[in-house]
């Protein structure tokens, strides 16, 4: 292969890494807008909620849907502590469906603002700045930081939520593959930063 060969390569493949960051970066963006604007309408959600409390009645919500589906679908769906929730009083439903409504509001945020780092990197890069610099280390320790707050939140709210809806036992259920990918994001920062005191040092 010719020096003109190689060069026209190289450029090729600079411009396709280049548009792959730039649509890497808008879909990190959009997702980062969806997800704000379903974070919000929990919270708005949560508001309707506390304001029309009185006219809700949730036993009835749930009848309806369990009459339209069948009881074998319903129950693959809602899970077997729906009987337990609707056994307990108004308020204590009322509280049950706003605590779920603020805890996936904030673990949307979370994501969110995990999705907006990531916009950033790949922004960084369809700029056709190097990797190497200390923002994206701090971009990537952020990403691991939202994600770690994320998957406590989630772990402990799930926690919580099975002990109300049982009554009796705590189900654990987390995810070691999630937390394992956090520390590997710390990992990638402390190599990145490595690469940055290079760059320094050329």
């Amino acid at each position: 292969m010719s020096k003109n060969e190689k060069d026209a390569e190289m450029i090729l493949s600079a411009k396709a890494c280049k548009i792959t960051c730039k649509i890497l970066s808008i879909f990190a963006k959009i997702g980062e807008v969806l997800l704000t604007v379903a974070a919000v309408c929990a919270v708005v959600a949560g508001v309707f909620i506390c304001v029309k409390q009185s006219e809700i009645n949730i036993n009835e919500m749930v009848n309806s849907a369990k009459n339209e589906l069948n009881t074998e679908a319903f129950v693959s769906i809602s899970g077997s502590g729906v009987e337990y929730f609707l056994n307990k009083s108004h308020n204590e439903q009322i509280a049950i469906v706003l605590v779920v409504l603020v805890v996936g509001a904030v673990a949307l945020y979370f994501t969110a603002m995990m999705l907006r780092n990531i916009h950033r990197i790949f922004k960084n890069l369809d700029c056709g700045k190097t990797p190497f610099m200390v923002e994206n280390v701090v971009i990537i320790q952020n990403i691991a930081k939202w994600l770690f707050a994320s998957l406590i939140l989630l772990d402990v709210a799930s926690m919580v939520l099975s002990l109300v809806l049982s009554g009796q036992t705590i189900s654990v259920n987390i995810s070691l593959g999630h937390y394992a990918l956090g520390f590997v994001l710390l990992v990638l920062a402390v190599v990145f930063r490595h690469g940055c005191e290079l760059e320094k040092e050329k």
